[in-house]
């Protein structure tokens, strides 16, 4: 999967044009961190809780973390330019999950509780198609962009983990497989951010940049359902994608520094 997304990203990496010249392209590779804001809504009739929002009723937390990508773009003015990019993160979360256990030990019966974490983990290689405008000339070496385009993310893993809580959970948590929700396979938004950009060597730059970006649908696969079929659990659930990044990076720039970061 991750060879057939490599395939379709260099595509777009260099089909930038046939007038591309390659002293006005530039590489890089960044990290940084990336804070999940995943929108997670059930609006099922017998889940609501009077006096709680759906926030509050429905809270499993979001798993946040490290995150890195590539970047490649065509600077074709002092001020205006394209870039694509690839950039990898687990968009998924953790909920606490209480199971009853039935035991039988001799005339001995009951039930007993397992507590445990369940982190349902969603890997998504994204690759955004951004426009980038400068928004004053290169000054000394520093220059700030800003940043907007389209973001298709594309599902590359989907498993869940279990982390036992208390003891029979430690017990359990290795025998556990439940079915997961059924995730689309692509997921479309839009992205927009801001880069500063400085540059440190000949032919190389620093930046810090911070990203947003907005999911347009659900990404859960909601099946049809007929008047006398069962519903799935998950049928009244909306999860939509939504992030923010704050990264580091550096950045190799092919035409060299007197070319972009020239004084006005």
């Amino acid at each position: 999967m991750h060879k057939h997304i490599i395939s379709l990203a260099a595509i777009a990496l260099t089909g930038i044009g046939p007038a591309a010249r390659a002293q006005d392209l530039y590489f890089g590779i960044s990290g940084g961190y990336y804070n999940n804001q995943k929108v997670m809504v059930n609006e099922s009739p017998l889940f609501q809780v009077p006096y709680l929002t759906d926030e509050e009723a429905y809270s499993p937390q979001r798993l946040s973390g490290a995150t890195w990508g590539l970047q490649l773009g065509y600077q074709f003015s002092k001020r205006w330019g394209i870039e694509t990019q690839l950039r990898f993160a687990n968009e998924g979360y953790k909920e606490k999950l209480d199971l009853i256990y039935h035991f039988q030990s001799g005339p001995v019966s009951g039930t007993r509780l397992a507590e445990l974490e369940r982190y349902r983990n969603y890997h998504y290689t994204r690759i955004p198609l951004l426009v980038h405008y400068t928004i004053f000339p290169p000054l000394q070496g520093w220059k700030i962009r800003l940043m907007a385009g389209p973001n298709i993310g594309i599902l590359t893993q989907q498993y869940s983990i279990y982390k036992g809580i208390n003891e029979l959970g430690v017990e359990k948590a290795g025998t556990l497989n439940m079915e997961d929700k059924p995730l689309k396979k692509t997921d479309p938004g839009l992205q927009a951010g801001i880069r500063i950009e400085k540059q440190v060597f000949s032919s190389f730059s620093a930046f810090l940049e911070g990203v947003y970006y907005q999911g347009f649908l659900n990404s859960i696969n909601v099946p049809d359902v007929a008047y006398n079929e069962p519903t799935p659990t998950y049928y009244y659930e909306k999860n939509i994608n939504r992030h923010t990044i704050i990264a580091l990076g550096l950045q190799y720039n092919i035409t060299g520094p007197k070319k972009w970061f020239k004084k006005p």
